[in-house]
């Protein structure tokens, strides 16, 4: 790990940006600058450190991180290079708001230039993009289950090897699970989800690809992990929001991206969800999507997906019927 992975963690759990941070108390162990490429294992505390008490493991590192939270920070729109040319102030939010809309602006873009998406199998020429949560979406998977040695097939979701198979005629797939990659790579061994001959996966990403933004729910400002599709998208130049959709059990994974999200019901193996039918109805309506919407997904409201293909047109048209 390096001074710069280290300050993306602190980043995380501070909302201080990494060159807003200074770290007090670290050095090299060699002398010199202490720059953001430097190994942690070439760092050194200026007061030595704390060893365990056997004496055994290295030192832990001692230091300050001094910075101040992007939120609390007032940013000139004239110094902001990505805003419109033309800002409507009727659409413009103002106060808390804008605080939040600038804080969280700001962790998508230091995350976006931090990320290195790894590709696993090659992405197909003209295939949409269909990204995946794991836990409670297609499957439920828990440490006792590997302690017990419980049957795998268990732990799928009903359909879920139909399901995969079958989106993956239409989609390239892509998996982000909102755990440690300890986790993600049993869970994906396991199951059999990157030596299936069926179906690739393209790319994975986990929790460290994820951050917290601020949100108002029921009057209250909240914190809440999210999933930005953003981020892929500027790894992945060829997807964006015409031909990306987002499946997950959580709706707050898909804040920063709610139309491009399908939330569907929480799958848990112990509560007689046996007779689950979720993946193989979700698998006919993506089909249908792929192929009767491909470049074009932007268009319609996956919210309703159960009741089929809707357009947003479609949402305004009903809207316009009931004011009558």
């Amino acid at each position: 790990m390096t001074i710069y992975q280290l300050k993306c963690l602190l980043m995380g759990r501070t909302n201080v940006l990494q060159h807003r941070q200074k770290l007090l108390g670290l050095s090299l162990k060699a002398g010199g600058p202490l720059t953001d490429e430097a190994a942690l294992a070439d760092v050194k505390s200026k007061g030595g450190g704390k060893r365990s008490r056997d004496g055994g493991a290295p030192p832990a590192l001692e230091f300050i991180m001094m910075g101040t939270p992007e939120s609390d920070i007032f940013v000139d729109p004239s110094e902001m290079s990505d805003l419109p040319q033309v800002v409507d102030d009727f659409d413009l939010p103002l106060g808390a708001e804008w605080s939040r809309e600038l804080s969280n602006r700001s962790l998508l873009q230091a995350y976006i230039s931090s990320t290195k998406i790894n590709i696993m199998n090659e992405l197909r020429a003209g295939k949409p993009l269909l990204v995946l949560d794991l836990d409670h979406t297609i499957l439920d998977f828990s440490r006792k289950a590997v302690v017990s040695g419980e049957g795998v097939e268990q732990l799928k979701r009903p359909f879920m090897d139909y399901f995969l198979r079958t989106c993956y005629e239409h989609y390239d797939l892509a998996v982000w699970s909102q755990t440690s990659w300890r986790w993600l790579e049993v869970k994906l061994v396991e199951l059999g989800l990157c030596t299936s001959p069926h179906f690739k996966i393209s790319f994975v990403l986990d929790k460290t690809s994820m951050f917290k933004i601020k949100t108002v729910v029921k009057g209250k400002e909240k914190e809440a992990a999210v999933k930005p599709m953003e981020l892929i998208w500027s790894n992945l130049p060829g997807f964006d929001a015409t031909n990306t959709v987002h499946v997950d059990d959580l709706k707050r994974n898909f804040a920063l991206n709610p139309n491009e999200g399908i939330q569907v019901e929480g799958w848990y193996r112990n509560k007689g969800m046996a007779g689950d039918v979720v993946l193989r109805d979700l698998a006919g309506y993506l089909v249908e999507l792929a192929t009767k919407m491909g470049g074009k997904f932007d268009k319609v409201n996956k919210r309703r997906w159960k009741e089929g293909l809707t357009l947003h047109d479609d949402d305004d048209d009903e809207k316009q019927q009931g004011k009558k």
